[in-house]
């Protein structure tokens, strides 16, 4: 058996390695081959390296690595596997680079994602890439997921052209009747 091989705690030792053999160059080899090692790394020896590896696999595992440890480099690669590590991402570091890798990640299927968004323009963007999309996602059902206070009269009127059915999920402050006039004629009504 390896001291360290693929496939879980089943066949892996590097857990019961004493801490002080689990130095930085062993903690990263370990991580490379399993992510998942990431939670036996002694703290002392964990660095942004072992971090990146660990989440470049395993985004989900951006919730164990220490808060000083989630730079834009760890939390970028976290988002870009698992869309949702966005909800690990600090706000200080939650950039609009971030936000928009998070909506395009390899496993980020949800428009549940935005309402961790701050930012209209990629919140936009995740609009027009959700919206529609299955029968789960309807332009109203997304546009209801989007913090409102993204939202303005710009997007309001691209909501309703796409869907009229979403000038009912607006808030009030952007019915207007700029948008409402949107909505009629994109209804046909």
């Amino acid at each position: 058996m390896a001291l360290v091989s693929w496939g879980g705690e089943g066949e892996n030792m590097y857990p019961s390695l004493p801490r002080e053999r689990r130095t930085e160059a062993v903690s990263l080899r370990a991580v490379e081959t399993w992510a998942g090692n990431l939670k036996y790394v002694p703290e002392e020896v964990l660095t942004e390296g072992i971090c990146l590896a660990a989440v470049r696999e395993d985004g989900e595992l951006l919730e164990r690595v220490p808060e000083p440890l989630r730079t834009h480099d760890v939390c970028l690669a976290a988002v870009r596997h698992y869309g949702w590590a966005l909800e690990s991402v600090p706000e200080k570091t939650r950039t609009r680079e971030i936000c928009r890798a998070a909506l395009r990640a390899k496993f980020a299927d949800s428009a549940g994602l935005l309402g961790l968004i701050t930012y209209p323009d990629v919140c936009r963007e995740g609009f027009r890439l959700f919206a529609g999309r299955n029968r789960h996602d309807s332009a109203p059902a997304v546009l209801r997921k989007i913090n409102p206070y993204m939202l303005n009269e710009r997007f309001a009127l691209e909501a309703v052209q796409k869907d009229p059915a979403c000038l009912a999920v607006l808030p009030e402050g952007l019915r207007t009747q700029k948008v409402c006039m949107a909505a009629v004629r994109r209804d046909g009504s």
